[in-house]
């Protein structure tokens, strides 16, 4: 009996576990013809095992690829308020290394040649 009853709370943490870590769809950003181009980017933010993913797509190429995340730093102002988040990120195989820098609801990136592209949060994706 006591088998039982272990085996079913373990199965239920599992269970509930599982959804939980399936529900974190991400955040879902886009810049809209910054190249002048006709083609929109799209960067998805996820975390899985409280490290932070970043997926790169855009109009042309819908399929996301995972970018390497370099580092990862929050600043919070000593006043309280809502803080900053700066991750640095690079392409598979590449070597130039992207800044994102977030706010609620907004992200810019800042490429390796000092320009500096706007994201505007997609709220329902």
């Amino acid at each position: 009996m006591k088998k039982l009853f272990l085996y079913t709370l373990l199965g239920l943490f599992f269970g509930f576990s599982q959804v939980q870590a399936q529900a974190d769809v991400g955040s879902k950003y886009e810049s809209k013809n910054f190249y002048d181009n006709g083609i929109n980017e799209y960067l998805l933010i996820k975390y899985v095992n409280n490290k932070k993913q970043v997926f790169y797509s855009n109009s042309a190429r819908p399929t996301p690829i995972k970018l390497i995340v370099i580092s990862d730093k929050d600043f919070f102002p000593k006043t309280g308020g809502c803080g900053v988040n700066t991750t640095k990120v690079r392409f598979p195989n590449g070597h130039k290394v992207y800044e994102l820098k977030s706010a609620p609801e907004q992200m810019a990136c800042v490429h390796p040649n000092g320009k500096r592209q706007e994201y505007i949060l997609i709220r329902d994706y």
